[in-house]
């Protein structure tokens, strides 16, 4: 796991749900946070419906289909990421999911989600 002063994590190893928050590398320590995230980790990234991580007001997050999110969502627009992941973008939510697996990751940011946080 990361360790940069930039970025705090909390893990829950029961369902294998992570939360992050990310402020700018950049800034001084009192810059604002750019970045929420919850997304899935070990076992749960095989079978990320286990998660229960948090959940929009359309119950859409970690371990939603692609066809929920797209219900709950349908002008949701696909967006390339990295390493095989693929995003759909809902405003400033990016819902990440692989080859259209359940979602392994809700990240809300102002932009992309970044390919590397830890810098």
């Amino acid at each position: 796991m990361c360790q940069a002063p930039w970025i705090a994590w909390w893990n829950s190893e029961a369902d294998g749900t992570q939360v992050y928050f990310a402020r700018d590398s950049e800034g001084d320590g009192s810059s604002p946070v750019i970045l929420v995230a919850a997304s899935v980790f070990g076992a749960a990234f095989d079978d990320p419906t286990r998660s229960e991580g948090p959940k929009t007001e359309e119950g859409i997050g970690v371990g939603s289909t692609l066809e929920e999110l797209t219900a709950a969502y349908p002008d949701s627009v696909q967006v390339e990421g990295f390493h095989g992941v693929v995003y759909q973008q809902v405003g400033t939510m990016f819902f990440g999911h692989r080859d259209g697996s359940p979602i392994t990751e809700v990240v809300v940011t102002a932009g992309m989600p970044p390919l590397e946080l830890c810098g």
